[in-house]
């Protein structure tokens, strides 16, 4: 039953079933809200409450582990104090507070090898029934609006879709071999997940996916010595640049193109830019930017031709945008630090599952440059990446 409640709340954290409309759309944030919603929230974590107690020693591991996390948690708490409607702020901290204790609980409770076990189940059962949904609800599971014959499954659009594909990928290349039986398997699989990205006509998980099969081989060879590290380091730096490169090619075009400035994500940084050197040391409280005309989103939805942006496409800039440079800052440190102990704990135990964390860590990065899922409430990439701030107990918790 425990198993069971965890899957359920991966599950909620995928947001499946948001493509159930031919003509859904992403909204902004704050477009969320209503006392239902609140309601599953509540009725979704409050298990937790019960379970924490009886393995609150290695929760309370898991705390010092997530330090870095829980202080963005403490200064997104702060926000309230300079945001528009501090009442808002308080209640999106206290969710975001909620889903950070339920990833801290994930990470302490359950082995490495578990929690990749677990999620490989719990993608599994969202891409067969994204598949499903394809084959026999095609008005669902097919865009028929905006990129036309694109699959995205039971969710809102082709990128959602490919984003969990390149997760599944992950969890395949770090799966321990006993659960994939064979290789051969493996790389099956493996391919599968790539025609489906192609299907998906996603063009970010087919280059974050490709750089992160090319970084996963090349951090096998971190056991060696030193030599290997700085190759995986400059590989690391390699795989951004291809990554800033395809991502940000449309603004380097929109620059270039004055008739195109204000088009795409090109001119959406460019306005988000604009947005947070009024504000760039604070930021404009947690998730208090993005609320259409309604809120200081409005600056940038008017510069911006053809479409409204539910939020800056770009993980960083959104942090910046909700606690400013401060925020940037702690989320950069921890991150580093993180990067940086994974490489010593792989090093130290060199087992497949030893890799995740900085498998994660990579994929994170990289996704995050043409999406935006840092410090986000209710979503997986945000609990995993606490999850994997929570090193392995063989590889001890000395202090950074």
């Amino acid at each position: 039953m425990e198993k069971l409640y965890v899957i359920f709340v991966m599950i909620f954290t995928m947001s499946p079933f948001t493509g159930l409309s031919p003509d859904s759309i992403e909204l902004p944030e704050q477009s969320s809200g209503t006392i239902g919603q609140l309601s599953i929230q509540i009725i979704t974590y409050l298990p937790i409450v019960i379970l924490i107690p009886r393995h609150w020693r290695s929760f309370l591991g898991g705390l010092i582990d997530c330090k870095w996390a829980i202080a963005m948690l403490m200064l997104a708490v702060s926000s309230g104090l300079w945001a528009a409607d501090p009442l808002f702020v308080f209640r999106k901290s206290m969710v975001l507070a909620a889903n950070m204790v339920f990833a801290i609980y994930f990470g302490t409770r359950y082995a490495r090898d578990e929690q990749i076990r677990i999620l490989f189940y719990t993608i599994t059962l969202i891409i067969a029934l994204s598949l499903l949904a394809v084959i026999f609800f095609p008005q669902y599971g097919i865009d028929h609006v905006t990129h036309m014959g694109a699959w995205r499954g039971f969710f809102s659009e082709k990128n959602e879709l490919g984003r969990l594909l390149v997760l599944y990928i992950l969890v395949f290349c770090l799966m321990s071999l006993e659960w994939t039986h064979s290789e051969i398997l493996r790389f099956l699989c493996i391919a599968g997940c790539g025609v489906l990205i192609i299907l998906s006509q996603s063009t970010t998980a087919a280059v974050v996916g490709s750089v992160l099969l090319a970084l996963i081989l090349v951090y096998r060879s971190l056991r060696s010595r030193f030599q290997a590290l700085t190759v995986v380091m400059a590989l690391l730096v390699f795989s951004i640049i291809v990554a800033v490169a395809v991502g940000y090619s449309e603004l380097l075009f929109s620059l270039a193109n004055q008739d195109e400035l204000f088009t795409g994500r090109g001119g959406l940084w460019i306005a988000v830019l604009n947005a947070i050197s009024r504000k760039p040391l604070l930021g404009y409280g947690f998730m208090s930017f993005w609320n259409g005309l309604a809120g200081p989103s409005a600056s940038v939805i008017d510069a911006v031709v053809g479409w409204v942006p539910p939020h800056a496409h770009n993980g960083f800039l959104d942090l910046w945008l909700d606690l400013g440079a401060i925020g940037l800052i702690t989320f950069t440190i921890g991150f580093v630090l993180r990067f940086r102990t994974a490489i010593l704990e792989y090093r130290n135990l060199g087992s497949q599952t030893a890799l995740w964390p900085l498998g994660y860590l990579s994929f994170l990065l990289l996704y995050n440059f043409t999406e935006s899922s840092l410090l986000r409430i209710n979503f997986i990439l945000w609990n995993l990446y606490v999850v994997s701030l929570i090193r392995d107990i063989n590889c001890g918790r000395s202090s950074e």
